[in-house]
């Protein structure tokens, strides 16, 4: 995607009457080569914006340019330094907690996303109270087979699924979006039969994504 059909879809979403837009993707929207310019052309439009990052290459960046956001997403699927290896394929949580406390210093709205599956489950807690600490919102979501594909690790079990679903009663003094109904029906199923396809709230969101490469 040129900078041309950029500025075109700021304009056409523009027409449309779009209020809101998602800068994500498969990959990293960072390394996209025209992605500071692309935030300007939306900004301009007066969009509100949001993006979803892994947080490796927010440091590349400018304050200025993660303060056009109304909200940062951050995928971080474990604060243990093995675990997020062995999902990630990378040893980055080191940069990405700096980035974190980079972005909340200053005074931008972050919030973290967790994909829960196997390797992960048993530290939602950990999470939570992590986001807490650092006055940021969490946003649970389950490993879809598509996200499989690209994991070292593997979706819950029935076993698991309860023990998520104890843990996420027992959350309910942190700022965690699980949307609790529809997240415990969505986890009581049987994933063998019933790949889930659908965010945590069920709802399929318009999005713009960014051919961009893998970090």
């Amino acid at each position: 995607m040129d900078l041309e059909e950029i500025k075109f879809i700021a304009l056409f979403l523009k027409k449309l009457g779009t209020k809101q837009i998602i800068i994500t993707g498969y990959g990293e929207q960072l390394t996209h080569p025209h992605f500071k310019e692309a935030v300007h052309i939306f900004h301009r439009q007066h969009f509100r914006m949001s993006l979803v990052t892994n947080g490796t290459l927010i440091g590349k960046y400018p304050a200025k340019i993660f303060k056009m956001f109304s909200e940062i997403v951050i995928s971080l699927n474990s604060l243990n330094r093995e675990t997020y290896k062995l999902i990630r394929g990378r040893d980055k949580l080191k940069e990405v907690k700096q980035n974190i406390n980079r972005l909340l210093s200053e005074n931008i709205n972050v919030t973290i996303s967790m994909t829960l599956q196997k390797a992960n489950y048993r530290e939602v807690r950990e999470m939570a109270e992590f986001c807490a600490k650092k006055g940021m919102k969490l946003i649970l979501y389950l490993a879809t087979s598509s996200e499989e594909l690209k994991m070292n690790t593997k979706p819950l079990s029935k076993r698991e699924i309860d023990f998520v679903i104890r843990e996420v009663d027992n959350l309910k003094k942190y700022n965690v979006i699980i949307a609790p109904d529809y997240f415990k029906e969505m986890l009581r199923r049987d994933r063998t039969k019933e790949p889930i396809r659908r965010d945590v709230l069920g709802l399929f969101i318009p999005t713009l994504f960014f051919p961009t490469g893998m970090c």
